[in-house]
């Protein structure tokens, strides 16, 4: 998997086979092996990887407390300041980016959950290893980061112990401002954010993620996405290499479980014995993707490197596009996936059946929100005085002989489509054609996007048609938004300030945390608990403004 990336996003057996010293037909098992799992999929000559390796990477991000509670602070501290904000761990000699928040800027830094740079070479790096050598380094400016042209400024983030366990850094354009002025605006703003991390490691519940008996407790495990693989034991080719498979599922035990899991516990979430079980471990912890310590495991950085930093910054039509191919080879049907844009609907992605009479429609195709099912669940999450503006603004055509022209009727339809959670628009856009929808929603239930199926009517009744379809579609959905969770939240369009356009107008990227709605945070100013250690440096920084 790592010999994937931008420069290289497809590869053939031949090139796997140099790339990684395998012989030919070993790297066409461990291709095939991947494929079977749904990690890459293959055109019958090139392989690449699917959004489903994501998994991997969301396996250490959702199993650290620090992931989870910094996310918070950098989206509130990247909206304050308008400057891209980072969280960083330490991975040997590099920085690794586990947080990443993008500015809401035209020109902003490009960065990736996973990305690995020289930790010498960045802010957050430096102080990364001062803090590795007890150093007491409270923040670092590096004038000259790797990407020529920008600035960075960072601080560390210590644990009730005391220990720097990360970095949080703001990331801007050299024009934007000076080194001086950095430090002036942004530092103490950034030493507060640090600190709040700080405090809210400190409070969470040190038993969070178990239950009596070791097991991950089931309501964490589903608000994270419920990823773990169960691999079905369904019959294998003889090219399927078992070993694999059980090596990155014991990767995937760590999803949302805390970050540390007994020989037992990782037993129990694979199904594999304790002598099977260590001996994945070992190989794993030698390879770098796990540390071990006194009988306990927990994923590194490393495993970042298994594809996430690279599919990271998918877009949603790149995560949407593997499920609707899997959702029109099981209906027959042509499938999409659009967004609002003002009073139309955009195509942002479109899988055709095989069929003679599939419908003309391709990417960027803009239709009439109001008469398409798509349009009315995207509609439907309008808010009351938004949808009044909407409908008021809105000049009802007779499309076809069933289009709806009352406005009344338009937007009991419209209700319907929130209340049920889908909807039907049968002979409306066009006579003869219809057409069902359901919407994508994000991490925080916020609608994104809608997917919808369209056949020709004469299939028989729009009710049958609805039996048929809604399953399937509902479940494509779900696979799409939790292809969304693993690879962060998907941003709409950010307005330009002063724009009153609808948040439901955008597309797009999934740069984890960008367009996170901001969590309302107290500020904590209370007295330290290390009260001669580096957290009080802090503090008296703070203090002193």
């Amino acid at each position: 998997m790592r010999v994937f990336g931008r420069d290289r996003p497809e590869i053939t057996r031949s090139e796997a086979a140099e790339a990684t010293g395998l012989s030919r037909a070993a790297a066409r098992r461990f291709l095939l092996t991947l494929a079977d799992l749904s990690y890459v999929r293959s055109d019958g000559r090139n392989f690449r990887l699917t959004p489903g390796v994501l998994r991997l990477g969301y396996a250490y991000l959702s199993s650290h407390p620090l992931v989870r509670v910094a996310q918070n602070h950098c989206d509130t501290l990247a909206l304050d300041a308008r400057e891209t904000t980072c969280a960083w761990v330490l991975d040997g000699v590099d920085a690794v980016c586990v947080v990443h928040v993008p500015a809401a800027r035209i020109m902003a830094v490009s960065v990736n959950v996973g990305t690995r740079s020289p930790a010498k070479q960045t802010a957050a790096g430096r102080v990364l290893l001062d803090a590795q050598a007890d150093g007491n380094q409270s923040w670092a400016i590096v004038d000259d980061d790797p990407q020529n042209g920008f600035r960075t400024i960072a601080v560390p983030v210590h644990d009730a112990a005391g220990r720097c366990v990360a970095a949080v850094g703001l990331l801007t354009h050299a024009s934007r401002t000076s080194a001086a002025a950095l430090r002036r605006g942004l530092l103490p703003s950034l030493l507060e954010a640090g600190h709040r991390i700080e405090t809210d490691l400190d409070t969470r519940p040190v038993a969070a993620g178990r239950q009596a008996g070791g097991r991950r407790r089931a309501d964490e495990a589903a608000s994270a996405g419920a990823i773990i693989a169960t691999h079905p034991g369904a019959a294998r080719g003889a090219h399927f290499v078992q070993s694999l498979d059980r090596g990155l599922a014991v990767i995937l035990a760590f999803i949302a479980g805390p970050p540390q899991l007994t020989l037992s516990e990782v037993g129990r979430a694979t199904g594999l014995t304790r002598a099977a079980a260590r001996r994945f471990l070992l190989t794993l912890r030698d390879l770098g993707y796990i540390r071990a310590d006194a009988g306990h495991f927990e994923l590194t950085p490393q495993v970042l490197e298994l594809g996430y930093a690279y599919l990271s910054g998918l877009s949603l039509p790149d995560v949407a596009e593997p499920r609707l191919e899997q959702f029109v080879a099981e209906v027959g049907e042509s499938s999409a996936v659009a967004i609002l844009d003002g009073h139309a609907i955009v195509y942002l992605v479109r899988v055709a059946a095989a069929k003679l009479g599939a419908l003309s429609v391709s990417v960027g195709t803009r239709m009439p929100a109001w008469a398409t099912a798509m349009g009315r669940v995207l509609l439907a999450q309008l808010p009351a005085g938004p949808l009044d503006s909407h409908l008021t603004g809105l000049e009802l055509r007779p499309l076809a002989r069933q289009t709806i022209t009352s406005k009344t009727r338009l937007r009991d339809e419209i209700e319907r489509a929130r209340d049920q959670g889908w909807a039907l628009v049968d002979g409306e856009l066009e006579d003869g054609l219809r057409s069902l929808a359901v919407p994508i929603r994000s991490w925080n239930g916020d609608v994104v996007a809608a997917v919808g199926v369209s056949m020709v009517a004469d299939s028989g009744p729009a009710e049958a048609m609805r039996r048929r379809l809604l399953p399937p579609l509902l479940n494509t959905a779900r696979l799409i938004e939790a292809d969304l969770r693993v690879a962060g939240s998907p941003s709409t369009h950010r307005p330009a300030a002063g724009s009153d356009r609808g948040a439901a107008s955008g597309c797009g990227h999934l740069t984890p945390g960008a367009a996170r709605p901001s969590a309302s945070i107290r500020a904590h100013r209370g007295t330290p608990r290390h009260a001669h250690g580096p957290r009080h440096a802090r503090q008296r920084l703070l203090d002193d403004g």
